[in-house]
């Protein structure tokens, strides 16, 4: 009974200590979005004054962003993973 409940799991014997997790960078993104535009964060805000926060952080993180890619854009090794081509 034992080997069968083991084959259903493919991490049976797994050191918890070397398993690493990372947020995607879209989802961290999604989640500090989701904060900021909830009651949790800074409850005192109308929800006008909470958009335009929220909208002037994302115009932020897009301006960041597009930095980013133009710098990569710039450089010939980074440019071809853009554009979606094996090195």
């Amino acid at each position: 009974m034992c080997k069968l409940f083991d084959s259903f799991f493919l991490f049976s014997e797994t050191d918890t200590r070397q398993i690493v997790f990372r947020l995607a960078p879209t989802y961290s993104l999604y989640l500090m979005a989701r904060y900021q535009a909830s009651t949790l964060f800074r409850p005192e805000l109308n929800p006008m004054e909470r958009a335009q926060r929220l909208t002037l952080t994302l115009s932020r993180v897009g301006a960041m962003m597009q930095a980013i890619v133009k710098e990569a854009l710039r450089r010939p090794a980074l440019a071809g993973l853009l554009d979606g081509q094996r090195l």
